[in-house]
């Protein structure tokens, strides 16, 4: 059975791994006996769901592209350099990208977008546009890379885990995906605010999850070691609390992980720190050693009611005002975000 659940899944993952680029085109076709090759890439702007007058633009075109099952070649750089080839073909000044989805190996391991080519009426106001910041090559490639990295390991663990028996249906885990460590033992000194199990000791402020491992709404769950934040449709913000409260200095340390442009935030004592997928929802965009769609670790010191607060070492902010007594606590606002290792030591 383990060696039949082993192939099987070898199976599947070349499978899903063998997915081509295909292109659907509407408004305008490619030359006859013309590929997107034949064509050079120029300066254009990409916008992620950009707001426009329709009285401002010409609607070149659209784009979208989806599997056909037989290649690798479909991550983002990939897609987004057909977008380019083609946009600079048709002359427009401006790609839309109205909407998109990260390769997952539970579903497609191509990016997928769907995009507007777009022409300003009004030649002057070309030399305005700016091309988002999630758009810049080197994000680009940096965010691709680390989705594949994360689907490779999440596709090793399937693996690992139907050889060491566990069945083909045994062993799917979540969207934005690897397993944490529910075994994490904090430093000396430090206590752990969430256990990796449940959501003892984590409430609404008007009840608590007490031996609960999904909150009442199914907004936030406890799996793995992880702490999980779910987005809800139709956007709905929503917080966890600590049942605890501190009033003496304390250093908080935690592992964050954002799914693409994820808005989430960390409160301390009832103030909040952003914490998001930084590098795409900012505010904190300058961010060297961030690192999408894998841990980070946020440290947080209060001395005097004021908080200095880190991200994988960098300075967030060194003068956030906080009050004198009350929980931590995480948002849920948009997208998903993982939340491991949260411990605290009070300061004497």
């Amino acid at each position: 059975m383990k060696i039949f659940s082993v192939m099987f899944l070898c199976f599947v993952a070349l499978l899903i791994s063998g997915c081509a680029v295909g292109i659907s085109r509407t408004g305008y076709q490619l030359p006859r006996n013309k590929t997107t090759k034949d064509f050079e890439p120029c300066p254009i702007v990409l916008k992620a769901d950009w707001k426009y007058d329709t009285n401002d633009v010409v609607l070149l075109g659209s784009i979208h592209d989806y599997d056909t099952g037989f290649s690798t070649h479909c991550d983002e750089v990939t897609v987004l350099d057909i977008f380019t080839r083609e946009g600079c073909m048709l002359g427009a000044d401006v790609i839309n990208i109205i909407k998109e989805k990260d390769p997952s190996i539970w579903s497609s391991s191509c990016y997928r977008a769907k995009a507007q080519f777009l022409r300003l009426k009004d030649r002057s106001q070309v030399t305005n546009l700016v091309s988002d910041a999630e758009f810049s090559p080197e994000r680009v490639r940096v965010h691709a890379e680390a989705i594949r990295k994360r689907n490779d390991k999440a596709m090793i663990g399937v693996m690992v885990g139907a050889a060491a028996g566990g069945a083909v249906g045994g062993v799917i885990v979540g969207e934005v995906m690897t397993s944490g460590n529910d075994e994490f033992k904090p430093e000396k000194g430090y206590v752990s605010l969430f256990n990796g199990h449940d959501l003892t000791g984590w409430g609404y402020l008007t009840n608590d999850f007490n031996g609960k491992t999904v909150s009442d709404d199914g907004r936030f769950s406890a799996s793995d070691g992880i702490l999980i934040v779910r987005p809800h449709t139709p956007r709905l913000i929503q917080k966890i609390w600590t049942t605890q409260t501190f009033s003496n200095d304390f250093n908080l340390r935690l592992e964050f992980r954002a799914a693409t442009n994820a808005d989430s935030g960390i409160f301390i004592r009832g103030t909040q720190l952003q914490c998001r997928d930084y590098l795409v929802a900012g505010p904190y965009k300058d961010l060297k050693k961030y690192k999408p769609q894998d841990w980070n670790e946020i440290e947080i010191t209060v001395t005097n009611n004021t908080a200095w607060c880190t991200c994988n070492g960098e300075v967030l902010t060194n003068a956030l005002k906080i009050p004198a007594n009350g929980p931590i606590g995480f948002e849920g606002d948009r997208g998903q975000m993982e939340y491991r290792h949260v411990r605290l030591k009070e300061l004497k």
